[in-house]
């Protein structure tokens, strides 16, 4: 870094990575231990963070232009600018092949403890972080917050490569208006914390190479992102190969050895951590990741391989101490073991999937550069490449640690597969590997080349305060000329669900804190798929009780007359209060236990999902919502299950009972039903009870005593330790039992056991039966 930067602007960009590591180390530990009130921390840390960063760059820029006003309107230009482009978070409407683990597994860690997920959960923690702060529309605005800390690194990383600190700040508003830049940083995808983490990688990394000596204030949030790392991607395996070059190079250049020891103890806290990783999320780690190049691979031994290779580093290293290893070329066999490892990889996958060696090596690469940034700044990045690695091969620290961090990433590239001729290049899906690791190093590379282009017209225009200006407008041409500024305006304003919120709000206060089962009909406008993620989103995730979604057709929706008779919709509705009909046409529907309350019509606009983004339709409709009121009531014929939100079934529940079990009630000793007067002269009614009696076995028998008014209708001892369906006759002169419109149904277990008189452990209270079902047959 320059001399003129003071020590203290220093210390402010140090202090914010620190309260970045802390802010993910908090949501991380918070999402793990199912504590969401940890989350309001995590989100200040990362706030403090943030603005300890912008303090930086605010004294950096005053100490170079000496103008205070200029630095001011500066960053906040840049600060506007970057949330102007993102200010609608994505809800994922243009991806229909993705499930969006990440950001369902934060609600749910939110809102109920539940931490279960698919992917790797630092993007879950931080998802939670925006759904705890700013709820279901906004999302996605942690992740937009958070990866502004990525811009004021790479701002960093370019005043270490010498840069002015106005040119740098200029080169970062460029790269913040760049569609998948704009797009990949309103996702709650992985991508903006890899990003994040990778870039706080590179930086400790620059911050511990310019010291070469222990300094434990570096070291220690170095350790903690090595730790995050595998919690976010599991591609953070190629960290082996950066942290041994980074020991090695450490060796060359200052023979110190106890720091190049403790940039390879990073391996064991590598592993480490990636072992928990494979614990937690076997299925997405190794089984879709590791086995897609070791297809048998299982937890012990990637962890063993992981651990052996660990140890076999520590102890070569330990031998190559007593070698001079200065009077070796290590930046040339670095570069050519980096290049060749990436030809390799190409070589390998070109192989595996069918596809020319070519392709693989630059040619995706190459488009992935021009379908991202337009063809001149295409050009420029891969004139700033060759640069790049030619000052590596001088041994210049920076320069070598990019040209190794860009190759040991070629296998998650690579092995995409993906060119622009690929039905599944999809803009918005499969450029979020490409924008993960290589993008990071073609805006270094971009940078240089306009770096170059910035001082030859400076100079050429005699070095005036104009010529700034004027450098800069030409850089400014160029970037506006290369960016495709129809993609530009779909991922500002069109990649989401527009007015979707709406529909959410008009739900929430329809119905409450109601129990409400969505019915919709299955259209091709909005697939059954993306329309259940929106409804879950919107309705699930504002602590609206969904007891579950239904798919008609559309005739069907308009022919449900006997909801109540209806099995497959009718086990759905037996918990709700509210029903929800979603159609793109008529959402009315009759039933005789419906009473409709609300409509809303709500014109909804996406742009569809297609492997051409520039050229995919924009889509509108009308979406007709119906909100009808539910007034079940038990009939007979018509099995009650006792499941936890069954109104019907709480209303059948007399003296005796305790909460459930799972989704069955448990009774005391005595315990009685009540069931409503429905009963008709002349027909026999036989009760169909499903239950088991607790501590019932084949050694121990338990009596049962089932009674009307004193009058036992069934008397039997029963040695069954499982649920099953018990008919029991009712009296054929039931009506007189009849009292104040109800039937009392006594339930008598005289022998009736604890937990702990059972166990020896557990609850002192007598426990009857566990109920499961009840049905009133008519004959």
């Amino acid at each position: 870094m320059q001399n003129k930067l003071s020590y203290k602007n220093i210390d402010l960009f140090y202090l914010g990575s620190l309260f970045i590591v802390a802010s993910l180390s908090v949501a991380m530990t918070s999402f793990l231990s199912s504590s969401p009130h940890f989350y309001y921390l995590s989100f200040f840390l990362m706030v403090i963070g943030i603005l300890s960063m912008l303090k930086y760059t605010f004294d950096d820029l005053v100490s170079e232009t000496s103008s205070i006003s200029v630095s001011f309107i500066s960053i906040a230009i840049f600060v506007l600018l970057f949330f102007a482009q993102r200010s609608v978070p994505f809800d994922f409407s243009l991806i229909e092949s993705d499930a969006s683990y990440y950001y369902w597994s934060g609600i749910g860690s939110v809102l109920h403890g539940d931490t279960n997920g698919m992917f790797l959960p630092m993007a879950d923690a931080i998802s939670a972080v925006g759904f705890q702060i700013f709820g279901i529309k906004y999302l996605a605005s942690a992740e937009i917050i958070l990866y502004l800390s990525a811009l004021l690194l790479l701002y960093k990383i370019l005043r270490e490569l010498s840069f002015s600190a106005t040119l740098s700040l200029f080169l970062i508003m460029l790269f913040e208006m760049i569609p998948l830049d704009i797009w990949i940083s309103k996702t709650t995808f992985s991508e903006p914390i890899w990003q994040v983490l990778l870039l706080l990688f590179i930086y400790y990394t620059v911050e511990i190479m310019k010291k070469g000596s222990l300094d434990y204030k570096i070291l220690m949030p170095f350790y903690i992102v090595l730790l995050l790392l595998p919690m976010t991607r599991g591609s953070s395996v190629f960290f082996y190969i950066l942290l041994a070059y980074l020991s090695l190079y450490i060796l060359w250049v200052s023979r110190n050895f106890r720091l190049a020891m403790a940039m390879a103890i990073g391996m064991v806290l590598l592993s480490v951590s990636i072992h928990y990783s494979m614990e937690i999320r076997w299925d997405y780690v190794v089984g879709m990741q590791y086995r897609r190049i070791f297809p048998h691979i299982t937890t012990i031994q990637l962890s063993a391989l992981l651990y052996s290779l660990t140890a076999i580093f520590l102890l070569s290293l330990w031998y190559l101490k007593r070698f001079d290893i200065r009077k070796k070329n290590l930046a040339f066999w670095v570069v050519l073991l980096s290049v060749s490892f990436k030809a390799i990889v190409a070589l390998y996958f070109s192989y595996k999937k069918g596809v020319s060696f070519a392709s693989l090596l630059y040619v995706n690469e190459y488009d992935m550069l021009t379908t991202t940034m337009g063809m001149p700044l295409a050009i420029l990045s891969i004139a700033g490449l060759l640069y790049i690695h030619y000052k590596a091969l001088r041994g210049e620290r920076i320069y070598l640690l990019l040209v190794v961090f860009y190759h040991a990433f070629s296998v998650p590239f690579v092995m995409q597969n993906v060119t622009i001729h690929d039905k599944h290049q999809m803009f918005l899906y499969w450029h979020r590997y490409y924008f993960s690791e290589y993008l990071l190093v073609h805006f270094v590379a971009l940078s240089i080349s306009l770096k170059f282009l910035y001082e030859k017209v400076y100079k050429e225009m005699k070095k005036t305060l104009s010529s700034k200006a004027l450098a800069s407008g030409v850089i400014l041409v160029i970037f506006v000329l290369s960016i495709n500024l129809h993609t530009y305006t779909i991922v500002t304003n069109e990649g989401f669900l527009s007015g979707s919120h709406k529909l959410f709000d008009w739900i929430e206060s329809k119905t409450k804190n109601s129990t409400t089962t969505i019915v919709y009909d299955r259209k091709k406008y909005y697939t059954q798929r993306t329309l259940h993620r929106l409804m879950h989103a919107g309705v699930f995730a504002k602590r609206i009780d969904i007891t579950g979604f239904y798919a008609v057709s559309t005739d069907e929706l308009k022919s449900l007359s006997k909801l109540n008779k209806n099995p497959r919709i009718y086990r759905r509705l037996i918990n709700s209060n509210k029903l929800l009909s979603l159609s793109s046409k008529d959402c009315s529907i009759r039933g005789d236990d419906l009473i409709f309350e609300d409509n809303l019509t709500l014109p909804l606009v996406w742009r569809q999902s297609s492997s051409d983004l520039e050229s995919s339709p924009l889509v509108s409709y009308e979406l007709h919502t119906c909100l009808y009121g539910l007034k079940l009531s038990f009939s007979s014929d018509r099995k009650v299950r006792f499941a936890k939100h069954n109104e019907i079934a709480n209303s059948l529940l007399g003296v005796g009972w305790h909460d459930r079990e799972g989704n069955h009630p448990y009774s005391e000793s005595h315990a009685s039903l009540l069931l409503p007067d429905l009963f008709q002269k002349d027909v026999n009614y036989t009760l169909e009870l499903e239950f088991k009696i607790y501590g019932s076995s084949s050694q121990m028998g338990k009596s049962i005593n089932i009674s009307i008014d004193g009058q036992s209708i069934y008397n039997e001892t029963q040695q069954d330790n499982f649920p099953s369906v018990y008919k029991i006759n009712l009296p054929k002169d039931i009506n007189k039992f009849i009292k104040n419109d109800k039937l009392t149904i006594d339930i008598d277990v005289p022998n009736a056991v604890s937990p702990y008189g059972l166990k020896g452990k557990g609850d002192k209270n007598t426990r009857g039966i566990d109920l499961y079902s009840l049905k009133l047959v008519s004959k």
